[in-house]
């Protein structure tokens, strides 16, 4: 795993996260079954923030992807907006 932040400013911060694992998954093939190694990645970039005083800001956008022979893309994208009271 690999993680960087920064701040950009007094209101902003940024994060990204790469994640990868490859660990053995069963298999079933035509007549037995079969172990082969799966790797999985994940990469997380993700901005919070105020956009005024009491207005709180959290994007993210995440990728994974996944398998062996064939493997499987996915994406997320979250945008949390909240209120902070005094």
């Amino acid at each position: 795993m690999i993680q960087a932040s920064d701040k950009l400013s007094e209101r902003w911060d940024v994060f990204s996260r790469y994640f990868y694992e490859c660990k053995p998954v069963r298999a079933n093939g035509e007549f037995t079954k079969i172990i082969r190694d799966q790797a999985r990645q994940k990469l997380r970039l993700q901005m919070d923030g105020a956009l005024r005083d009491r207005l709180l800001l959290k994007s993210r956008l995440e990728f994974t992807w996944y398998g062996y022979e064939q493997g499987s893309v996915g994406w997320m994208v979250f945008q949390d907006i909240g209120y902070q009271s005094s």
